[in-house]
């Protein structure tokens, strides 16, 4: 016999498995085998949540309350089978921005990730992460942040998902890692790198003045000095299709071959502010 297993014993029948069947065996005694299996169920259960929440590792701030509330929804879940109160709403506000096009930049950054958590983990898990801290949690734990929770429920996904829920994510209709709600984000990281072309070059001015104009150190010295962000294709079109643009937009083709052409857009500080809010800092 197959080790880890449970044998049953009765008077009139020992050592049986329940996958043998209960020839045999009485009804008084059938209710108290059944009686015993569930209360053994139960134990297993209670042991199962203990263990998991000591797997959880300590964690700072705002990141380490999201996984802990993970590990407390995981638990409700397992338990009661459902969802209710704020969990309820925050789950059927993930499924709407999952399924439905976003405009604003709070509202597609949630949806990137929980795009991100579906296609790294499972539709399971991006349920339990709207249902244990929803979107502006979410948002307020930055952009370093969200990369870190992705990070913590790639590790520990094991030990939060459950056949329930599983159910419930079927229940809710939460989108597939082959839907074609989440084939937008793949489709415009493929245009964006089509978009890259270092083959074309600029012809060299046969006057040096007009190289000066456009030498420099970047992003560190100048009119230009300051933070770097990295921005996503989303969110140019949402600065190109909004009213925070705040004069001229430049083209610059720079004369060395190695480099790629470029746009400037000055936009406002509002805009700047929100936008450095949920993308990460790189320079």
């Amino acid at each position: 016999m197959d080790s880890p297993c449970i044998t049953l014993h009765t008077e009139a029948k020992s050592g049986f498995c329940y996958s043998d069947g209960y020839d045999g065996v009485s009804d008084s005694d059938v209710e108290v085998l059944f009686r015993l299996c569930r209360e053994a169920a139960a134990s297993l259960e209670g042991e199962l949540m203990k263990r998991r929440l000591k797997r959880i590792p300590d964690q700072p701030g705002d990141l380490g309350k999201c996984c802990q509330s993970l590990h407390d929804t995981s638990r409700k879940v397992i338990i009661r089978g459902r969802l209710d109160g704020r969990a309820l709403k925050q789950v059927n506000d993930a499924v709407e921005i999952l399924k439905t096009s976003q405009a604003t930049l709070p509202a597609k950054v949630y949806r990137e990730f929980l795009q991100d958590v579906i296609r790294q983990c499972s539709p399971d898990l991006a349920l339990l992460c709207a249902a244990s801290f929803g979107r502006k949690r979410l948002l307020d734990l930055g952009a370093n942040g969200r990369v870190d929770l992705l990070a913590y429920v790639k590790n520990a996904r094991h030990s939060l998902d459950s056949p329930a829920l599983e159910t419930l994510t079927s229940g809710y209709q939460m989108p597939a890692s082959n839907s074609p709600q989440l084939a937008d984000i793949r489709a415009q990281s493929r245009s964006a790198d089509a978009t890259v072309d270092t083959s074309d070059t600029v012809e060299q001015p046969s006057s040096t003045e007009g190289v000066r104009q456009y030498q420099g150190d970047g992003h560190t010295t100048g009119p230009l000095a300051g933070r770097v962000y990295n921005l996503s294709v989303e969110d140019i079109q949402t600065v190109a299709t909004s009213d925070q643009i705040r004069g001229q937009i430049w083209l610059t083709n720079p004369y060395t071959r190695n480099s790629s052409p470029f746009i400037t857009v000055p936009i406002s500080r509002g805009l700047s502010n929100e936008l450095a809010t949920i993308r990460v800092r790189v320079m």
